[in-house]
């Protein structure tokens, strides 16, 4: 469609046909996107539509189609009225007020490169472009204004207008129009203002305009109180036409045209050569501007920034200003988009700011002019406090108040590590010193102090503990190598010598203050104080601050973080700023020309340098995202590290509810179920090739992989069923979502476990009437009841293949037991009070059990045989986290039952120890013998030189096996005993199984039959 009528409500946009608009051409955009527009627009050219939101201080700009919503500006939009778009120079005008004045401000497409053009409008409320001639038109109050687009030559065109609404410019006529509302009249002019006319046809027929639009021969028109949308005649006001009826409020009307933005400009080659806007002021004349923060230079078309100014963080956002008491003006556009700025810090070498917020739990950052923004940090954090750019090595540190943990990662990887977590409380501010190799941070938990540490957090050293309460704030004087620190509490600003951690002074002391937090920069310290003039920045001298001056005051108790941006602060070298290292992944300076590589995924190798990945590891569900950790870890060792990075991607999925893991030459796969999307996917294991497997699922509590078929198996609670599907739905005789097992009502399938070595299938029953825990063959049949005693809510299951042995839990018991295959021999691996906690995600490899404690928030670790060694490999998870599994090559290999092959070398009954050894015994009163044969219990046969039939009869021990039967049961010929057997003791083995006293080997006679005793005799 090329053309649509664009008329505007306060809760919704629409786009109509032109000739019916009770016809919608788009999507439109309504409630919640919208809340209370004032002004839109549109660029043809990218096909995306502006809005204003007064309610939510944004602008906003969308797709067509109703894709791509997102927030253009969202910092200081007081009171934002007229919006429009420069289609030309890749620009956006807007009005908006800042305190007492409203302003007219332009910036990019996307909302960087903002600035002023024109100050002191009273009462705005329209505001118009026309790019090709470089001028912009607005209303204030009953006044029709003009001025070129970089501010200049502003000037009124037209007076006592009468409350103008609808300003509008026909570009095919070049001329302005627009409505006084206040007396009915259509009223229009030549671009310089010259040439004004009344077009007073329509003055008993308005009530009250709000709008007015304009393409080819017809303006459109709104009416509040008629609560109609209509055309007149442009060329007379005459032939009018009432479109739309009961359409009340409209704000704004515009005929969206993809002919009608057309022209050309100086900005439009190479941007008119202007580092950074370009501004129109003619058809051939352009004036280069800056963003706030930064001058042009003497070429007049280069933008240069300050050198240092102060930023600062708070509940309004990331502002800065100017070092200077007596300059008030902004260095920085303040930084919109965020919820509760907190921690700053910066790298001047690529002009970037770095922060966390503690209302979306990230850690961001953004170049300084705005036109690039990232978040670093998006997943795991509870809550960062504070943040600090290592400048050298390119790494970027932060605490984590709420999980008590310390991290770092390389910027623009996603190499990620915990460097810091034992014997942490509320870690809050932190510092770098890269040149020496430290880090430094304070804690503010039950006994408050400053540490010190490497840059890999080893040899860690209390600097200070004693005299603190809050120590909310510190900085590094690089100069000087001194560290200051500011405690809320104590009302006291105090510094040492990083060096020896002595020479401790006080800087200030002011009980009247709420001292935050601090920055020192050449002879001046800066800081924050919440209770002086409703949140102040103040500055004294770093040696004594009792000289005190503001810097800025009525900032508000969200005052947070104070830093001066600077490049002088970044000087020097050290071994990681040159190639890393030689670090594959994190190179962290220790001092001295030392540094440490470590690896934030797999583990470091021989060389020290490169890093290794692990052949299997754990991976569990943390709501939205997939972690990892090492099988083998030591305890909490596991936190600096992780198997492989972590995952989640909230466009297709948020809520991870079960998974499993499949290796199948030559990939491995991770099969998961989406509880919002309700929907079961499949990725690989290096998180490529999502695709959804299965649509429209109920719920599903388990996944099971079963290799051979390539087939996977879930459980669903709700539909009381257990489903296989095909992975290739192209192969002949696939299974498409086939519920092989089907329950009654009252039943409902949790936890899953497939042998597929013996094609059995076990499942925890959460029933109505009684739990269990049930099998059945993989295909459904055979469905039986194997335990129920003592069993309330069986939430984890898992097996041993190897052992043929079932181990699960019952998450009101708390404890871990183990049984066979068919329920018997049950056996309390571990009791609830030994450490097992909430138990769910179940996994077995090889020697260990592995589980997901829900009451520790961890992943632990125990010898499966006995419970001992119950180790906590990962806790502090922020999330619940939900399912668990091994990943690895050989964590689904069907390794055969011992007792599958010649029934273990027994003659009845084969039964495997929980370390797959093989157990003989007999069934019944029957005795085993040393040969692991069965016999009656009252046998009379003599132990030494008969053989006991199986029917009770006795033979000469040396006919066994001969390869004649001589019991009437010809027991004495079984193939498996004959194969297997060892000779008893004065006996020994002849090749072709027969056992012949020792003494008769070598007598020269062949008493084997084989001639095998006479072989060797030489």
């Amino acid at each position: 469609v090329k053309r649509f009528l664009l008329y505007v409500r306060r809760s919704e946009i629409r786009g109509v046909d032109i000739d019916n608009p009770y016809i919608n051409i788009i999507t439109a955009v309504t409630v919640p996107d919208i809340t209370d527009v004032t002004a839109v627009d549109y660029d043809v050219s990218d096909e995306r539509i502006y809005w204003s939101d007064i309610k939510t201080r944004t602008i906003k700009r969308a797709s067509v189609n109703g894709t791509k919503l997102e927030v253009v500006i969202s910092a200081d939009l007081l009171n934002v009225r007229g919006l429009s778009v420069d289609w030309l120079s890749r620009n956006l005008y807007w009005m908006s007020s800042d305190g007492d004045e409203t302003q007219i401000n332009v910036a990019r497409l996307d909302g960087s490169l903002r600035t002023t053009v024109v100050h002191g409008i009273d009462k705005p409320k329209c505001l118009v472009l026309h790019p090709a001639k470089g001028k912009m038109y607005w209303t204030d109050g009953n006044a029709i204004n003009m001025a070129n687009m970089d501010g200049s030559n502003s000037k009124i065109l037209h007076q006592n207008q009468k409350d103008p609404v609808g300003l509008s410019v026909d570009y095919s006529s070049s001329r302005l129009y627009w409505i006084s509302s206040g007396n009915g009249t259509i009223n229009r002019c030549n671009l310089d203002g010259s040439g004004l006319e009344v077009i007073d046809s329509l003055k008993k027929e308005l009530m009250k305009a709000t709008a007015l639009g304009i393409m080819g021969s017809k303006l459109w028109w709104a009416d509040d109180v008629l609560a109609q949308i209509g055309t007149v005649r442009k060329k007379d006001g005459q032939n009018m036409a009432v479109l739309r009826t009961k359409t009340s409020g409209v704000v704004q009307i515009r005929v969206y045209d993809k002919d009608g933005q057309k022209g050309k400009n100086v900005c439009v080659l190479n941007n008119g050569g202007c580092s950074q806007l370009c501004l129109p002021t003619s058809e051939h004349t352009r004036t280069c501007s800056c963003t706030t923060g930064y001058s042009l230079t003497a070429d007049r078309s280069t933008c240069r920034g300050v050198e240092s100014f102060l930023i600062y963080s708070s509940s309004d956002g990331i502002r800065g200003v100017s070092l200077d008491p007596g300059d008030h003006s902004d260095t920085l556009i303040p930084v919109s988009g965020t919820q509760l700025a907190a921690g700053l810090d910066f790298h001047a070498g690529n002009d970037t700011l770095y922060w966390t917020d503690l209302g979306s739990n990230k850690i961001s950052r953004a170049t300084r002019d705005q036109t690039w923004r990232e978040d670093v940090i998006n997943t795991g954090i509870v809550r960062a406090e504070g943040v600090a750019v290592d400048w050298i090595a390119g790494n970027v540190y932060w605490t984590d108040h709420g999980s008590d943990l310390i991290e770092v990662l390389r910027v623009n990887t996603a190499f990620r590590a915990v460097i810091v977590s034992e014997g942490l409380d509320q870690p809050r501010a932190i510092a770098v010193q890269p040149l020496e190799g430290f880090l430094i941070w304070t804690e503010t938990g039950q006994s408050p102090k400053i540490s010190r540490s490497h840059l890999d957090g080893s040899d860690r050293t209390v600097l200070v503990n004693s005299e603190l309460i809050w120590p909310s704030g510190i900085a590094i004087d690089y100069q000087e190598n001194k560290l200051y620190w500011c405690d809320a509490r104590t009302h006291r600003i105090e510094r040492i010598n990083l060096d020896s951690g002595k020479e401790r002074e006080i800087i200030l002391k002011d009980n009247n203050a709420d001292l935050f937090t601090i920055a020192v920069y050449g002879a001046y310290l800066y800081w924050t104080d919440r209770s002086h003039s409703n949140g102040s920045i103040r500055r004294g001298s770093k040696n004594n601050a009792s000289d005190a001056v503001t810097l800025r005051s009525s900032l508000g108790k969200g005052l947070r973080d104070v830093k001066v941006f600077s490049r002088e602060r970044e000087k020097g070298m050290n071994e990681c700023g040159r190639s890393n290292g030689g670090c594959e992944q994190l190179c962290l300076y220790l001092g001295a020309h030392r540094m440490s590589c470590s690896c934030a995924q797999g583990r470091l190798s021989a060389d020290g340098a490169a890093c290794q990945v692990d052949e299997v590891y754990l991976l569990y569900s943390e709501g939205a995202a997939f972690r990892s950790v090492h099988v083998s870890a030591p305890g909490n060792q596991a936190r600096s590290s992780t198997p492989v990075a972590s995952y989640q991607h909230s466009e297709h999925f948020r809520n991870i509810t079960a998974l499993t893991f499949g290796y199948r030459r030559p990939r491995s796969r991770i099969f998961f179920s989406d509880g919002v999307y309700r929907n079961i996917q499949v990725i690989n294991d290096d998180w490529t090739g999502r695709r959804v497997l299965a649509e429209h699922v109920a719920s599903v509590e388990a996944l099971a992989y079963h290799r051979s078929w390539d087939v996977l198996y879930w459980t669903s609670s709700t539909a009381s069923t257990i489903t296989r599907h095909s992975l290739d739905q192209s192969r002949p005789g696939a299974w498409n979502r086939d519920a092989v097992v089907r329950l009654d009502r009252d039943n409902h399938p949790h936890a899953l476990a497939l042998d597929e070595c013996q094609n059995l299938m076990f499942w925890t029953n959460w029933s109505e009437k009684k739990a269990s825990i049930m099998r059945a063959s993989v295909w459904g049949r055979s469905v039986r009841v194997i335990v129920t005693e003592g069993l309330l809510t069986p939430s984890a299951l898992t097996i041993d293949p190897r052992a043929e042995k079932l181990y699960f839990s019952d998450s009101s018991v708390g404890s871990v037991e183990r049984c066979e295959y068919d329920g018997s021999l049950r056996h309390v691996v571990l009791k609830a009070s030994s450490g097992s906690g909430s138990v769910s995600g179940l996994v077995l490899y090889r020697d260990n059990l592995f589980w997901l404690d829900g009451r520790r928030r961890a992943v632990m670790r125990a010898e499966k045989l006995t419970g001992d060694d119950v180790t906590v490999i990962r806790d502090q998870i922020p999330q619940q986290a939900v399912g668990m599994a091994a990943v690895g090559n050989d964590t689904h290999r069907c390794e055969l039952s011992l007792c599958n092959v010649n029934n273990g070398g027994c003659s009845d009954l084969c039964l495997l120890t929980p370390n797959a050894t093989v157990t003989c015994t007999c069934r019944g009163e029957r005795k085993l013998l040393h040969d692991n044969r069965c016999v009656s219990p009252n046998s009379s046969c003599n132990a030494r030189s008969e053989f006991q039939c199986g029917n009770g009869e006795c033979i000469d021990y040396e006919l066994a096996c001969d390869g004649v039967a001589h019991c009437e049961d010809k027991s004495d010929e079984d193939g498996q005993y004959c194969e297997k057997r060892d000779c008893r003791g004065g006996y020994k083995r002849c090749n072709n199984q027969r056992c012949v006293v020792h003494s008769r080997f070598c007598d020269g006679v062949n008493d084997c039959g084989d001639h095998s005793d006479e072989a060797s005799c030489n």
